[in-house]
């Protein structure tokens, strides 16, 4: 008698489990059986849908990154910034609508996001034609049709660079999201809320996710939503969420190893003007050698600096 109330005792959770599984499917099913992912969810053709959008950054890989181009073997410097991010949407699918006390109290629903209605958003600004996500993350249904997707991405997008100020210099680069299919009239863009009701209208960055980039610091990342007018004939229009990343170069690297080096080598100038008359072949050797490493120095900066005519660094001038 013991041991049977026993092996009830081990198997209720298993039986508890079970059934919460059960009640997953059916809720899967319920939701499911008759759904079109083709389909904006909306009950009216006039009707918009209210997509909600925070871009959370884990890293900041680089600016100016080299890449290999297949049909050239030489590395080319590109004015790119890549980053990698988190995409946080959410948005409401009354077709997806359910109340989990009819469900064994089932709160959230995973699915594949390729099952589920998703808005298309793409980084328009990209270099790659790398216009998705990394990761095809699952989808989040919860009750009330609430709808939340968190994939992974790794953008290379453009960023034009101005050196004027080289290593001094700070950076305006942009990451421009886009609805791929929907228009102005179709899908609204609006930034997310925080718990306490704050708007996030700038790219979070995660304290304790986030690897701090060992060449450039950021100082400010903010958004902004921007509705561009359709043509003259009357066409819808088309919505931006444009996050800007403004970030600092960290210059003690370039301090140490190419503006010390750079004053104390031009410092030996002076040594040819206490040279004796006499030694005039001293003279032209000493400057020689000085004229030899500023050269060396300044093939140094043009290494790293962008092959563009917009603008020359002042350390190179």
């Amino acid at each position: 008698m013991a041991g049977a109330l026993l092996c009830a005792l081990l198997l209720l959770p298993l039986l508890g489990r079970g059934e919460g599984k059960n009640e997953e499917l059916r809720l899967y099913h319920y939701l499911f059986d008759n759904y079109d992912p083709g389909r904006r969810p909306v009950q009216e053709p006039e009707d918009i849908v209210t997509i909600s959008l925070k871009v959370t950054l884990t890293n900041l890989i680089s600016l100016l990154s080299p890449i290999i181009f297949i049909s050239h073997p030489q590395n080319e410097k590109e004015e790119t910034l890549t980053t990698s991010v988190w995409i946080g949407i959410d948005w409401q699918d009354y077709r997806l609508n359910y109340s989990k006390g009819d469900f064994g109290g089932v709160e959230t629903l995973r699915v594949p996001s390729e099952l589920v209605w998703l808005p298309e958003i793409v980084l328009e600004n990209n270099i790659d034609g790398q216009f998705g996500v990394a990761y095809e993350a699952n989808v989040l249904v919860s009750e009330g049709g609430y709808v939340s997707w968190l994939p992974p991405a790794i953008y290379r997008s453009t960023c034009a660079v101005e050196v004027t100020y080289f290593p001094f210099d700070w950076q305006n680069c942009s990451l421009v999201f886009r609805s791929q299919t929907y228009n102005a009239e179709e899908v609204e863009f609006v930034f997310a809320v925080d718990d306490e009701g704050e708007t996030i209208s700038k790219i979070d960055i995660d304290t304790e996710a986030y690897t701090e980039n060992g060449e450039w610091a950021i100082d400010f990342c903010p958004g902004v939503i921007r509705r561009y007018d359709g043509d003259s004939a009357g066409g819808p229009g088309e919505t931006d969420v444009i996050y800007s990343l403004i970030i600092r170069r960290k210059p003690l690297f370039y301090v140490i190893n190419i503006i010390v080096p750079c004053v104390l080598i031009s410092g030996l100038v002076l040594l040819a003007y206490f040279l004796p008359a006499q030694a005039g072949g001293q003279k032209c050797t000493v400057s020689i050698n000085v004229l030899l490493a500023q050269t060396v120095f300044l093939f140094l900066i043009a290494q790293k600096i962008p092959e563009t005519s917009l603008s020359v660094p002042l350390l190179g001038r």
